[in-house]
């Protein structure tokens, strides 16, 4: 049976130790808080982060923020945090007080990671992971088409980054100045829409890597020893998107591409139903599953703003959200809605020519591949 309003405390061996009931409070994620036998909880669902007792097994404070976060970490006296709405903060844990370390807008899978004076976190829908001191400075930001939907993050005691790729199935590692980075697992491996990692600085050759399962989502993992584990939270494909939000956990069937999420039987009804939605496309989830990475990798919303991308720029060849026009494309003259823009391309010459190339190609490394088995 599904836990999914607790935390899930395991022995080292993995073998069940015992569980706090937090509802209706929705656990997303959790740190350990040194010297003492707390932690810290968010929720996603919820402004508020909790502090647990994990010997009492009970609430020990709640802080009440703005606006949900996603995830957290423990530095000496304070958390920071993953703020929906804020971007990444500071909280004390004495009297309460937030600064704000960069501002920005995050989505509900955000992760953080310290080390030394800096912070790493994920921003999953814009596919990247970004460096920053604690005043806020940028050291780096990661892409790469390796990795797709990046969750989780964990630092080891020489700097390198580990990231899980909840779409790409994979763990990546990149090094501390972002130049270069090399893939660790991925499906040959085992790994399947990876939701939560850490690196286990106590021990530096050794990784913890976590997969969805069906018995633990949304729930907490912590040893009795208090070495954190992680939240393994709803997998953002394999679960209707709706449905998470009211607190349920039920089986995407159904992928819609305008809104990126996955919906259950139900609630891809209603989608066909609404006014708004009822235009949008639904494809099977299982065949959004099979879509090969780069086409993965496309998204309707702007990497910068977040925001739907609506406008395409002839004169810098690039699509614009509404943010985009204001600040970059005010002066400029040729834009055309994206929808116009596009709307005949695959009747185009030129779109033709390439299918044509593709299609060439695909044959020829057929051909390569019937004659090396032949060798």
């Amino acid at each position: 049976m599904s836990w999914k309003r607790g935390i899930t405390v395991v022995k080292s061996d993995g073998s069940l130790d015992f569980k706090i009931d937090l509802k209706p409070f929705a656990p997303f994620d959790i740190t350990n808080i040194p010297n003492t036998n707390t932690i810290a909880v968010t929720s996603n669902s919820s402004n508020d982060i909790k502090i647990v007792d994990v010997n009492a097994r009970g609430v020990l404070k709640t802080y009440c923020l703005d606006s949900p976060c996603a995830g957290i970490t423990c530095k000496e006296n304070s958390f920071i945090l993953c703020s929906r709405e804020n971007g990444i903060l500071e909280l004390n844990q004495h009297d309460g007080s937030i600064k704000t370390i960069v501002s920005l807008k995050m989505d509900n899978y955000s992760h953080v990671a310290i080390s030394g004076d800096k912070i790493y976190y994920t921003h999953s829908q814009n596919h990247s992971v970004t460096c920053c001191d604690f005043q806020g400075q940028i050291q780096w930001t990661f892409r790469d088409r390796k990795i797709k939907f990046p969750i989780d993050v964990s630092v080891d005691n020489d700097g390198n980054v580990f990231v899980a790729g909840n779409h790409s199935n994979n763990v990546v590692v990149i090094s501390q100045d972002g130049q270069q980075h090399k893939q660790l697992l991925s499906s040959m491996d085992g790994i399947e829409w990876p939701n939560g990692l850490i690196f286990d600085r106590d021990n530096n050759q050794k990784r913890r890597v976590f997969n969805p399962t069906k018995n633990c989502e949304n729930s907490g993992y912590i040893s009795n020893d208090l070495l954190l584990k992680k939240v393994i939270m709803s997998d953002s494909t394999a679960l209707c998107g709706v449905c998470c939000l009211r607190h349920l956990s039920k089986p995407s069937t159904g992928w819609c591409l305008e809104c990126e999420e996955g919906l259950c039987m139900d609630c891809k009804e209603h989608h066909s139903l609404l006014k708004a939605t009822r235009n949008h496309t639904i494809i099977p989830i299982t065949e959004y599953q099979k879509l090969p990475q780069n086409v993965l990798e496309i998204t309707r919303n702007c990497k910068k703003h977040n925001e739907i991308l609506q406008i395409f720029c002839k004169k810098h060849d690039s699509p614009c959200c509404r943010k985009c026009i204001i600040e970059t494309h005010n002066n400029c003259t040729n834009l055309i809605e994206i929808e116009d823009y596009i709307k005949d391309i695959k009747s185009s010459a030129r779109f033709q020519e390439v299918e044509e190339i593709m299609n060439e190609t695909a044959e020829n490394i057929k051909r390569i591949r019937i004659n090396r088995e032949k060798t």
